[in-house]
């Protein structure tokens, strides 16, 4: 990340809310996407979800978010102000993680005894017939991903326009609790004038975020290490295809038997490639790098050559740009990085 001082407003472009729901902190901030120009956090605050007894965990998230909610709309609105002129905020992104989300992946098929033509109306027509069965008597709302298609068995990029018997989509699904969601919808509504936030699971917003910041990684696996509950993810020809949530303790030596339990499950059903992307904050992301290291994992590879592991800890100043007043936050930082791959300035 790079810090940036500025004098006279530029043009305003796009003022986004980024609102990351952890296992075990909330935070937010507020980001300028100007016109051909990096996009730029400007405020930002995460805040512990602390359970207090005889309480449910939502009730401690709620407490958190609303406190993040708080700053944005003072703090937030003021330093978003001084960058572009405006305190206001154009759109909002919500990116939840386990517990208050599950990952799972689901195979979804369609069968002709003729052949047909795949479209764009076909792919919708599959997911709406899953969505269907995955939401009946459901109080969960469902994200979908398409993370690969098969036509007659065979993966392929290109899908539409070609003839099949048999199309085969392999797709992440990410269940929120319907109630969480109304829950921070309401809370956000409090501070900000956005009807229609757009939400998404952490481990599909991560892998989004990264498969566009390491493009020349074809595959790899993402270790999200943040908090007490970590995400494996397992990315093969560019494409998500596993996704892996477990619960990992403070201690190092806790933390890498979790770890490397996690990779064992993946590996039972997937070669494991040798690029290993970890996600983390500070001093943790070397740490965690060093401690993985000396646990030699090589062996689950089945070669003398050990993994390759990246720690992540910040963006570079070529994808995310930062004002004084916001703090290093690497989650935060990949959101960012995420919404600017769809942001169009004014």
């Amino acid at each position: 990340m790079s810090f940036l001082r500025f004098g006279a407003h530029p043009r305003r472009g796009v003022a986004r809310l980024l609102i990351d729901v952890g296992p075990s902190s909330v935070a937010g901030a507020c980001a300028a996407y100007l016109p051909d120009s990096t996009p730029i956090l400007c405020y930002n605050k995460r805040v512990p979800i602390i359970i207090h007894p005889d309480e449910p965990p939502e009730t401690a998230m709620e407490r958190a978010l609303e406190m993040v909610c708080e700053a944005l709309g003072t703090e937030g609105a003021a330093a978003l102000g001084r960058l572009t002129g405006s305190g206001r905020i154009d759109e909002a992104t919500i990116s939840i993680d386990a517990p208050w989300q599950q990952t799972t992946m689901h195979m979804e098929e369609k069968r002709e005894q003729e052949p047909f033509t795949f479209t764009r109306r076909t792919l919708a027509e599959i997911l709406e017939r899953s969505r269907s069965a995955l939401t009946e008597d459901s109080d969960r709302t469902v994200e979908q991903h398409v993370v690969g298609i098969r036509l007659n068995g065979y993966e392929t990029a290109r899908p539409f326009g070609q003839m099949a018997r048999r199309a085969t989509l392999l797709i992440l699904i990410s269940w929120i609790h319907s109630g969480i969601i109304e829950a921070i919808h309401t809370l956000i509504r409090r501070k900000f004038p956005i009807s229609h936030p757009t939400f998404i699971g952490g481990p599909t917003l991560r892998y989004r975020a990264l498969s566009a910041a390491f493009p020349h990684e074809r595959n790899m696996l993402i270790l999200d290490a943040a908090g007490h509950t970590a995400v494996l993810s397992l990315v093969r020809a560019r494409m998500l295809v596993a996704v892996q949530e477990f619960p990992c303790g403070e201690e190092e030596d806790a933390w890498v038997a979790a770890v490397d339990g996690a990779l064992r499950q993946v590996a039972a059903s997937y070669p494991l490639p040798h690029t290993i992307l970890l996600v983390a904050d500070g001093a943790e992301a070397p740490a965690h790098a060093r401690a993985l290291e000396e646990a030699k994992l090589g062996t689950l590879w089945l070669s003398d050559d050990p993994p390759k592991i990246i720690p992540v800890s910040r963006m570079s100043a070529a994808q995310v740009a930062m004002t004084a007043e916001a703090l290093p936050d690497i989650r935060l930082a990949l959101m960012v990085q995420y919404a600017a791959l769809g942001a169009v300035g004014d």
